[in-house]
């Protein structure tokens, strides 16, 4: 008698679906760490969690996204029509958010559907947004540069129209990543404040330059790329309150007049340098110029490229 009780009470909690007991946002944190694909198909086991699943507030939609649907439905998709479709499904605000698409994945992408996309992440409380679409003809929306919320920014192969009459921009990032990113001519001349702004990086950008802009609270600056004269004097607006410069190799073949115009780094404590090549006359100056500068440096990191002998 006692061992058939224990197989009914065994039973019984074979039954209990767990999981589906746990608090509502304990679920949502439990679909967070899954990728969208899968976090998506949960919606397909019952109302209740496709009651969880549009409170999603992670999305990151990448090739690997794409073409996993593609594999498992056998058709051909619209990537666009599927990224607007979950959006504008959302229960709860949209907190962290990344695109990546390649031409290859959609190459009927359209410039409005970007638009539409950043302008409801805007209105729907987005705090970290990561968009990499790989053609510069594609322009980052106003509406990201004036949303409030954003506190980490990543943008990867677009092109950046400065925008005019805009005393503040980005006015909540403070974290801001540039890859490939092409800055056109600042026509107005206008230069903007971004004021709590503490990290910035430029990776393999083009004109650098055109982007005016004041960082009171601006900590660490990291420039990857070749950068002209231009560039160069605008690096010296930032030299006087950065604590971290991380420079490569193609960055330091500075003239003697322009660093000449460079303020003294008074803040600066750490100096990063990638790929240096000393046999390289202009790059060591340079390094030397830049060590110069910087009275109060507690930490030089830096890394030679070596040419073996033939």
């Amino acid at each position: 008698m006692a061992q058939r009780l224990r197989l009914e009470l065994v039973a019984d909690h074979a039954t209990v679906d767990l999981i589906s007991e746990l608090p509502l946002e304990l679920k949502v944190r439990i679909l967070e760490c899954l990728p969208t694909r899968d976090a998506a198909r949960t919606a397909l086991l019952s109302t209740h969690w496709n009651h969880v699943w549009l409170r999603l507030g992670r999305l990151a939609f990448d090739n690997d996204f794409f073409w996993g649907i593609q594999k498992c439905s056998g058709e051909s998709i619209v990537p666009s029509k599927i990224i607007t479709c979950v959006l504008l499904q959302r229960v709860w605000p949209v907190k962290k958010f990344s695109l990546n698409i390649a031409a290859l994945i959609d190459p009927m992408l359209k410039q409005s559907d970007l638009d539409q996309w950043c302008l409801y992440l805007s209105r729907n409380g987005i705090e970290e947004l990561d968009i990499s679409l790989w053609n510069p003809q594609y322009k980052l929306p106003f509406c990201i540069v004036s949303c409030p919320t954003i506190k980490q920014l990543r943008l990867n192969s677009l092109g950046f129209d400065c925008p005019i009459n805009a005393p503040s921009i980005f006015r909540g990032v403070t974290s801001l990543i540039f890859l490939d990113v092409v800055f056109n001519r600042n026509v107005n001349g206008i230069v903007s404040s971004i004021p709590n702004l503490e990290k910035l990086e430029f990776i393999g950008c083009e004109g650098i330059s055109n982007f005016k802009f004041t960082a009171p609270k601006l900590e660490s600056l990291s420039i990857i790329g070749f950068i002209p004269a231009a560039e160069s004097r605008w690096l010296s607006l930032h030299l006087e309150t950065i604590k971290v410069l991380c420079l490569d190799h193609s960055c330091m073949l500075w003239e003697d007049v322009e660093v000449a115009s460079f303020p003294t780094a008074i803040n600066l404590q750490v100096i990063e340098l990638d790929y240096m090549n000393f046999a390289n006359e202009k790059q060591l100056m340079g390094v030397l110029k830049l060590l110069q500068i910087s009275p109060n440096l507690r930490e030089l990191d830096i890394k030679i490229v070596l040419k073996m002998m033939t």
